[in-house]
């Protein structure tokens, strides 16, 4: 409503440029995306990729080391207990760009 307010429209998302979610002053609001206000997280490190996400099943240092390694997709999936997928979606930097 505090943006409403001030700039007359409601855009899809009212991200907080402070960073305080129950912030209400209109200076501290900005219209957006739910792509820019995505954005705004991880710039902010408020994400939760890579072994920050409490269901990932690697650690950063294991998708490093399925980046580095030269095994084959299968043997690597066998050894750290996930699908073939997993280890292609790393290798391919698609997911796990954390762990870098």
């Amino acid at each position: 409503m505090s943006f409403f307010l001030r700039h007359g429209y409601m855009p899809a998302v009212v991200r907080h440029a402070c960073d305080t979610p129950l912030c209400v002053n209109p200076d501290h609001l900005l219209g957006g995306t739910r792509a820019d206000n995505s954005r705004d997280m991880v710039e902010r490190g408020r994400s939760t990729f890579g072994q920050r996400n409490p269901r990932a099943k690697l650690t950063d240092a294991q998708a490093n080391e399925i980046r580095d390694s030269t095994e084959q997709t299968k043997v690597l999936a066998e050894r750290f207990g996930v699908h073939r997928a997993t280890i292609k979606f790393i290798r391919a930097g698609a997911t796990w760009k954390g762990g870098q």
